[in-house]
């Protein structure tokens, strides 16, 4: 005969063993049940809750943003500070052409001159 055995905290089906007989008693111990427990369901974990198994319901996973999926991304693939190299220096490129850029651009082309300067490849 089989025991089915679940978390002390959360009563979650763990696992399956024999029930073990000594001197031709059951001994069953904390934490198990010999109440078969429901068949496995998607979206579900199988609970032993008030002398019965139950289902209940996962949380839903975790729903990203195309933003921060892509944030993800670009943090590991390329690093921010690589980012903002390339596309600043691209718009100093354009600047160096006498191009029209916004103030704003112009300003932040002059910090990262000046944090570059500061602090050069070696």
């Amino acid at each position: 005969m089989k025991l089915y055995n679940y978390n002390k905290k959360t009563g979650k089906y763990l696992n399956s063993t024999d029930i073990e007989i000594r001197n031709g008693i059951e001994i069953i111990p904390a934490f198990s049940t010999k109440i078969k427990p429901l068949e496995k369901k998607d979206g579900f974990d199988v609970v032993y809750k008030n002398n019965q198994w139950i289902y209940k319901k996962l949380p839903d996973p975790v729903k990203f943003t195309y933003k921060e999926k892509r944030e993800q991304k670009y943090k590991k693939v390329i690093p921010i500070g690589d980012q903002l190299d390339a596309i600043l220096k691209a718009f100093d490129v354009v600047l160096q052409q006498d191009s029209e850029l916004p103030l704003e651009l112009i300003d932040i082309i002059e910090k990262w001159q000046s944090i570059k300067e500061e602090y050069p490849k070696s």
